[in-house]
């Protein structure tokens, strides 16, 4: 039976189910967050399957309260130990093409989204947790064709930076792993890497950045 829980915002099509599948393998509730209902439904049924304890809650991150009211509605579950933010969004294109609103809706999602699940989780995690947010090589390699998700992982890798010394306060350990390449079940970079990588992070103590390559 599951003795702690994971909270997954974000579960993404590439890497979600092998990331749950990792930390069930450890003894892990698994409880996904995101704003597709179907995407969340058929990543549910897909674990149940495999005899994984799932559920789900549908938030749009860019959302301050539907976020709180995600949390507060987990109720009856084993003391969460460790939340992954893994939210990507940005509208393609370059500094010629790309909108003001489309990088301000990028920002709001992973970065502004980021620092919500951060501040709703907070009440519900035990000294000793960890939160992992999924950065990427975007940070300081900009693509010039992906302003808005180079831009907003730029801004979300200087967010963990300034909230690592906060959060150790709270005796919260604040990490980050860098996917620095595609994720695709061909490769270059496998599923199965990344949730072995999620896991050696959040069972490593340090807050020092992690990184994954192709």
């Amino acid at each position: 039976m599951p003795d702690k829980t994971l909270i997954i915002f974000g579960p993404g099509e590439h890497f979600g189910f092998s990331v749950a599948q990792r930390f069930a393998k450890e003894g892990f509730y698994i409880v996904f967050i995101a704003r597709d209902e179907g995407k969340l439904e058929a990543l549910q049924e897909a674990l149940h399957k495999e005899g994984i304890s799932v559920s789900m809650a549908c938030a749009d991150v860019r959302s301050q309260s539907e976020v709180i009211q995600a949390i507060a509605a987990l109720k009856g579950l084993p003391p969460v130990t460790a939340v992954i933010y893994n939210v990507k969004a940005g509208a393609r294109g370059n500094g010629l093409s790309v909108t003001p609103e489309e990088l301000t809706d990028a920002l709001a999602a992973n970065v502004g989204g980021a620092l919500a699940a951060i501040q709703a989780s907070l009440p519900i995690l035990k000294p000793g947790s960890s939160i992992i947010l999924t950065g990427g090589g975007y940070k300081d390699k900009p693509d010039p064709e992906k302003l808005a998700l180079s831009v907003s992982k730029g801004a979300l890798h200087t967010l963990f930076l300034s909230m690592i010394r906060p959060l150790k306060s709270r005796g919260i350990t604040l990490k980050t792993l860098i996917i620095d390449g595609m994720v695709r079940e061909e490769g270059p970079i496998r599923p199965e890497n990344v949730a072995q990588a999620f896991w050696d992070l959040y069972t490593q103590e340090s807050n020092e950045p992690m990184f994954i390559r192709k």
